[in-house]
């Protein structure tokens, strides 16, 4: 079973970068406003490997009826999750807002207020 997912894995994110890399996907030059695709294409990658890589573990669990230890897996997993999570938003993220050269600190800056949008067409 691991080795068909692997291979199943690996095939979809290569077609994915592939893709990514042609400008495919119908969105008319959207690949290059889509930042972090490709790492994220093979973050998503190694996540999907290590799981398949445990499932036989989280099996075995099952049928031995080990359920202290697979809480404590669980439990460890999505502690781990959550701290890669905010330790990358924190190192990474900006609050969701882009800043701009002329001033604006909103995503939609320019939308909001018609003369920025000006200012940025000159």
């Amino acid at each position: 079973v691991v080795p068909v997912g692997a291979g199943v894995t690996a095939a979809v994110c290569v077609l994915a970068l592939w893709r990514h890399a042609a400008g495919g996907g119908g969105g008319g030059g959207a690949a290059e406003e889509v930042p972090y695709y490709r790492e994220a294409v093979i973050l998503h990658g190694i996540a999907a490997l290590l799981e398949l890589l445990a499932e036989p573990f989280y099996i075995l669990a099952s049928v031995h009826l080990l359920f202290g230890a697979r809480v404590a897996v669980e439990f460890s997993s999505t502690l781990v999750k959550s701290l890669v999570t905010l330790g990358l938003l924190l190192a990474y993220g900006n609050g969701g807002s882009r800043s701009s050269t002329n001033g604006g600190s909103g995503i939609n800056s320019s939308a909001s207020n018609p003369s920025l949008h000006q200012q940025g067409q000159q």
